[in-house]
């Protein structure tokens, strides 16, 4: 079996280029199995998710905060004026990307509350 390690674009349409030519072997007509591993990185505007940080957890960008502790403290009642109070590294912006993370990944924060309410 051959096997090809490179780097990969993919852009917001979802389609992929490889950064390096293809060889041979990796042709039409062939088939192929493709397993994209992405890196440790930003997976939206000021957030990152890090393997054995926080348990992979989406966090605010270079903190250990992670966004679904955010998201429980503001449905516990507490303002973003309070939020930024007890976190004093966090900015406004910080608290802006966790919301829109935690809109736009609701299933993954929920589960992530579920989860640690339950340890």
């Amino acid at each position: 079996m051959n096997t090809l390690e490179t780097d990969i674009e993919i852009s917001t349409d979802g389609s992929m280029k490889l950064l390096a030519p293809m060889p041979a072997w990796l042709r039409p007509g062939r088939s192929h199995v493709l397993l994209v591993m992405a890196d440790d990185s930003e997976v939206g505007p000021g957030i990152e998710k890090t393997a054995n940080v926080c348990g992979g957890d989406a966090c605010i960008a270079s903190t250990r905060v992670p966004v679904w502790s955010l998201e429980q403290a503001r449905r516990l009642g507490f303002t973003d004026a309070e939020l930024l109070d007890n976190y004093p590294s966090l900015t406004g912006s910080d608290l802006t990307a966790a919301w829109a993370y935690v809109t736009s990944h609701k299933v993954e924060v929920e589960q992530a509350i579920r989860d640690n309410e339950e340890a």
